[in-house]
């Protein structure tokens, strides 16, 4: 008890009224102070209440970290499910896209028909506003996820701004300071994942072209295969059928043909010599109606003999043609 009352500090009273005219203000003022020992003034109280602040302070600024650092793994997964949503539907859609245009292969381009072919483009173009559709939902999902992440953090903002004015380890001015910070560093990070967003967007709007582009350059390809082979196989056709029964004669016709042929020859030359003998045998002493007459009845006996070879010519041609006819139908 003794121990305890030395070591409390003694009073120190007010001077007299009139004592005090001849102070400096400070000094009456500071004279009012407990008179503690200079080797027990240690303020463990105060030294406390410093430390338990700065652990507030502390606190909190790891809270506000952890909340934000929460709220960026939340937003990047549901980043990452929107992308896989978008890689998925888009996988599905080109198998889809790619078994149209494998029909276009030359070892099956020839099954189609100008329709089917049409009908192939058709179904690849449909496919068109339902993949940019695709990528303005995930636009959609990456700006949500944007916006979702901005509300946590401005919540956790206000909490940041409300945890250290309680835990009053810095002035007013400092924590404002402090909390503007964070929010600039937010907005920061905000604008770099937009800006990474937006790049990725325009890489998918640029292969989606690009692949559009190659797809429709695929298909003309297609088309211009699947015409030559049809004017090859069109011009092989007519010429085999050219080349068939059908248009050639057998080997028998063909060989009556060129006795009609010679047959032809021999008679034309025979009625050539008998014209040309016609200007000897009519020139005097010659000249005569017998002679005229001889000479006509001649030719007339080249043409009948021509006649007759000829009618024999047609109709053996026409019995072959009979009995081919009769091996075509059988």
């Amino acid at each position: 008890m003794l121990a305890a009352k030395r070591a409390a500090p003694r009073p120190v009273h007010a001077p007299k009224s009139d004592a005090a005219l001849f102070q400096a203000p400070a000094e009456v003022v500071h004279a009012l102070l407990p008179d503690a020992r200079p080797g027990q003034a240690i303020m463990t109280g105060i030294q406390s209440m410093l430390l338990n602040r700065a652990a507030r302070h502390a606190a909190a600024l790891r809270a506000h970290a952890a909340a934000l650092e929460a709220a960026r793994g939340r937003a990047a997964a549901g980043c990452e499910a929107a992308a896989r949503r978008l890689a998925a539907r888009m996988a599905g859609c080109d198998s889809e896209i790619e078994a149209r245009l494998d029909t276009l292969h030359e070892t099956r381009v020839m099954q189609l028909d100008s329709d089917q072919i049409e009908e192939v483009w058709e179904y690849v173009a449909s496919h068109g506003p339902e993949r940019l559709a695709w990528l303005g939902q995930l636009e959609s999902d990456l700006a949500a996820a944007e916006s979702e992440r901005r509300g946590e953090g401005e919540a956790a903002l206000r909490v940041l701004a409300g945890a250290l004015q309680e835990a009053s380890h810095v002035d007013e001015g400092q924590a404002q300071r402090l909390v503007e910070a964070e929010a600039l560093a937010l907005n920061a990070a905000l604008l770099e994942d937009r800006q990474r967003a937006c790049e990725a967007l325009k890489r998918l709007h640029t292969s989606e072209v690009l692949q559009e582009r190659a797809r429709r350059r695929r298909w003309e390809a297609g088309l211009s295969q699947w015409r030559t082979l049809r004017s090859e196989h069109a011009i092989d056709s007519f010429a085999k059928r050219l080349a068939s029964c059908e248009f050639t004669e057998t080997e028998a016709a063909l060989r009556l043909f060129g006795q009609l042929r010679e047959a032809q020859q021999e008679a034309a030359r025979k009625l050539l010599e008998h014209v040309r003998s016609a200007a000897p045998r009519m020139m005097p002493p010659g000249t005569s109606a017998a002679a005229a007459a001889a000479w006509g009845e001649e030719g007339e006996r080249l043409c009948g003999e021509w006649d007759a070879r000829l009618a024999d010519g047609l109709g053996a041609l026409e019995k072959q043609d009979s009995e081919t006819e009769a091996q075509r139908a059988y």
